[in-house]
């Protein structure tokens, strides 16, 4: 059955991407392509293009054998997003479970692993809160980001607690020849939707410098959903000689939500949240083959979630999530003839105080050791990897990987990778009791074995291909079971098997067009029943439209369609594409300053695609506004 609907499922995307590559060919009459056709192509496929996140050192894309997809700053422009949860909603094999617009409450699910499954780090700081194990992506703004690397599937040989991948931001920073530089941007929407930000950055001598300001806040584009957030960041780096750099980063964001409403129970909710974090590194390189990093963070995460009466507005509870963790890692790296060798060491003291935990606080103690190596063997690169891991909550996991890349011409390229991983089961979950909540203190890790296998090709004229397929076994998974009429638990229930394809395709750009079309499928299935698991995104289709002069005129046309296969008690309605238009155009562009206006058209056909009636997604809405750069 999976083998039949996944030869379905490719036989749709390769329609999609047969049109307009079959486009190009007509209109070139099978013209080679020119030096800026092939040099945009390459840019996903290169040996220039550095992947950070698959062992925690810089290395070539086409040595990376895990399924990884990168997002870059000048994407993120175009899009003109407003939260992390917005930029992930457009990447193959991404989806964002939102509940409601803009700036909601958002989780993340990769390849069928659930919000507690994906690890979320900034500049190196595991986000996860330790009370539910996840990130909320809804409140991280965006602009100082530089790029996200995603890694779907477990990353645990790595990261550690990752089952279902890892998605990692990388921050912007002061690299310039500019003393000052920066940028202002101000846009104004339907609902009183207004997202001011602003940025300075620059660089004198040896030391540089980014700062961020934000401000998003909204009248609501749903019901009950208005919010307001603000957010600084700063990124400072000083360099007193080659060999020597020291990093600091700090970042404070706060904000009030208001987080829907559920009638039939005469409930509406709300929430709010303030994050801080700061991290201080050193590296050092002793040679030019072996280098020293040493980094230091802490992180404060504090969520108040409150439940009122729809009817009356009178607060019925409050539960208090405070978060706080410390962390240390230590990393060498030897790069010497085929080898790039990472050895590392981690450590994470976490700490959960909250209203609704046994004794008001718990905590929980972390270390790890790992050790990978990157071995480049002519047209193959080899990649063993191996970590420990060790809770004081419960107990140890070892984590091995292999993968392997072989390109069999100058532009194809396969990918293999076998991997074990794991999830620790969150404090709540062990610890937490409220009215409709019991905990277990017997709770294990969840466990998986991972293989992927993929082909990445510009062997198509006009075209880059990448096809991914995967399977996940996991045991020990976590469920939900219910323990009275109106109280529930966490388990460990049995196990699932997660397997499916991902394809997609760009175009070279041809009269300032390029194409994308890309896709998802899933299928979930409960081991122990043979049942398909429901909540668990199945079906997912991407498209999109670019348009760039390279001058001062830019479009961006997007679309998706996602089918969540919810339980009928979530009222669920998901029957459309989701499309999006942005435009931007630059009307005035100096030597040192430039003005750019642009307008963005959400839910352009008014579709619906919401995982459950409470939360629906925003009707066509609009924005427009400006930017400024010096």
């Amino acid at each position: 059955m999976f083998l039949r609907r996944g030869v379905l499922f490719l036989l749709a995307c390769a329609l999609m991407i047969a049109v307009p590559v079959h486009a190009f060919a007509e209109a070139e009459h099978g013209a080679a392509k020119g030096p800026d056709e092939k040099e945009y192509l390459w840019m996903f496929f290169s040996e220039e293009l550095l992947v950070y996140s698959a062992t925690r050192s810089p290395k070539p894309i086409v040595q990376v054998p895990e399924n990884v997809s990168l997002v870059t700053a000048e994407e993120i422009e175009l899009m003109h997003a407003h939260t992390l949860a917005d930029v992930l909603n457009t990447v193959v094999g991404v989806q964002i479970q939102a509940n409601g617009g803009p700036g909601a409450i958002s989780t993340i699910y990769i390849q069928g692993g659930g919000p507690s499954h994906v690890t979320v780090y900034l500049d190196e700081v595991r986000m996860n809160s330790a009370s539910d194990n996840l990130m909320e992506v809804g409140s991280v703004p965006v602009t100082m980001i530089e790029k996200i690397e995603i890694i779907k599937g477990p990353a645990s040989s790595v990261w550690g607690s990752a089952l279902g991948g890892v998605i990692n931001v990388i921050t912007k920073s002061g690299n310039t020849t500019k003393t000052l530089r920066g940028s202002f941007t101000s846009s104004f929407g339907e609902q009183d939707t207004r997202h001011l930000t602003g940025e300075l950055y620059g660089k004198l001598n040896n030391f540089s410098y980014y700062l961020n300001a934000e401000r998003f806040r909204s009248g609501g584009l749903t019901t009950n959903s208005a919010l307001s957030q603000g957010n600084l960041y700063a990124k400072f780096r000083y360099r007193p000689s080659d060999a020597l750099g020291l990093t600091f980063s700090t970042s404070y964001n706060k904000g009030d939500r208001e987080a829907g409403q559920y009638e039939p129970f005469d409930l509406s909710f709300r929430n709010g949240l303030k994050y801080f974090f700061a991290t201080l590194s050193l590296d050092y390189r002793f040679s030019n083959t072996l280098t020293l990093d040493v980094s230091l963070s802490s992180l404060e995460q504090i969520v108040r979630n409150y439940n009122d009466q729809l009817s009356s507005d009178i607060q019925l509870s409050e539960a208090v999530y405070d978060n706080r963790s410390q962390g240390a890692d230590v990393k060498m790296v030897y790069k010497e003839g085929i080898h790039n060798l990472v050895f590392g060491l981690d450590r994470e003291a976490r700490t959960l105080k909250s209203n609704v935990v046994a004794d008001s606080k718990q905590d929980q103690f972390r270390w790890a050791v790992f050790l990978n190596d990157t071995l480049t063997l002519g047209r193959f690169s080899l990649v063993p990897g191996l970590r420990y891991d060790y809770s004081d909550t419960n107990g140890d996991f070892i984590s091995p990987s292999f993968g392997l890349t072989y390109r069999i011409t100058s532009d194809i390229l396969l990918r293999g990778y076998v991997a074990r991983g794991f999830n620790l089961p969150t404090l709540f979950a062990t610890y937490g009791d409220n009215l409709l909540y019991r905990s277990n203190p017997d709770l294990e890790m969840e466990k998986v074995w991972s293989y992927q296998a993929g082909i990445e090709t510009t062997a198509l004229q006009y075209a880059l291909l990448k096809v991914s397929l995967f399977r996940h076994d996991v045991s020990n998974a976590l469920d939900t079971e219910r323990v009275s009429s109106s109280s529930f638990t966490t388990v460990n229930k049995g196990h699932q098997r997660r397997q499916g394809v991902e394809a997609e395709a760009r175009t070279v750009p041809f009269h300032y067009f390029s194409f994308f079309v890309g896709g998802t499928f899933v299928d979930a299935e409960d081991r122990d029943t043979g049942e398909t698991l429901k909540n668990i995104p199945r079906y997912v289709y991407d498209f999109g439209v670019r348009y760039d002069d390279e001058n001062t005129l830019k479009a961006l046309l997007k679309g998706r369609y996602l089918w969540w296969n919810a339980e009928p008690f979530y009222a669920a309605k998901y029957n459309s594409f989701i499309v999006d238009l942005n435009l931007q155009k630059t009307v005035y562009l100096g030597r040192e300053h430039a003005v750019a206006l642009f307008v963005t058209g959400h839910n352009l056909f008014n579709g619906s695609q919401y995982w459950i009636s409470a939360y629906k997604n925003p009707s066509r809405w609009w924005e427009a506004g400006l930017k400024y750069r010096f």
